[in-house]
């Protein structure tokens, strides 16, 4: 996992109310690491099967080249 800004990670447990915070202040891009590094070995390959709510419809594959193409189509790029 690739992570922006590693500001040294450091793995933080609270035993009184149980929680865990791991690299807490770290940036970590979501897209880069669950698609665009896969892009080079597996961009023809499936990288999500989307169901719809209704089981009439049939399921979208995208491959992670096309999911690539997708998320960076979107307003947020």
């Amino acid at each position: 996992m690739d992570h922006c800004a590693d500001r040294g990670g450091r793995l933080v447990v609270c035993r009184n109310d149980f929680h865990v915070r791991w690299f807490d202040d770290g940036v970590l891009n979501v897209s880069v690491n669950c698609i665009d590094r896969h892009l080079a070995s597996r961009g023809d390959q499936i990288a999500l099967i989307w169901d719809a709510d209704d089981p009439a419809e049939e399921p979208r594959r995208y491959t992670y080249a096309a999911l690539h193409e997708e998320v960076c189509a979107s307003p947020t790029c």
